[in-house]
């Protein structure tokens, strides 16, 4: 997929300097995105104000995340953007959040092996794409 979108981009009079939009050149993405903490981290630093605009018109069904990604990303703000906004508040319209029941999180970290509570987020966001992905959704 990534060399696909690389070899479609490279055929574009594409201006690498500026922000563009990948929904512009037809390129849209179909899959389900349960999104981590360092996503947000990092378009909370580097996005520019089109972000919204481009996530909804290439990702229609919005981002799904679990709660404790809201808690480690609430401070988080929008570093290019004019008045450096609240991430969450902008990006709320197309996150959906769905809790994941903490027994299945313990039963996945002792099936893997991981002890430390760090991680708990990490693996409710694995819990929820192997939700989805039952569901039928592609993840």
């Amino acid at each position: 997929m990534v060399f696909w979108i690389y070899r479609r981009i490279e055929k574009l009079n594409y201006d690498w300097r500026k922000p563009q939009s990948m929904n512009r050149h037809g390129i849209t993405m179909s899959t389900t995105w349960v999104v981590d903490s360092n996503c947000f981290i990092h378009l909370g630093s580097m996005a520019q104000d089109n972000l919204l605009e481009d996530l909804r018109k290439s990702i229609p069904q919005g981002l799904y995340v679990t709660p404790g990604v809201h808690k480690e990303v609430r401070t988080v703000r929008f570093q290019r953007w004019k008045n450096k906004p609240n991430l969450l508040d902008k990006l709320n319209p197309i996150l959906t959040t769905i809790a994941v029941d903490d027994g299945q999180i313990r039963g996945l970290a002792e099936q893997i092996g991981e002890r430390a509570a760090p991680q708990d987020v990490d693996l409710s966001l694995m819990v929820l794409a192997s939700k989805l992905s039952r569901e039928g959704r592609e993840v």
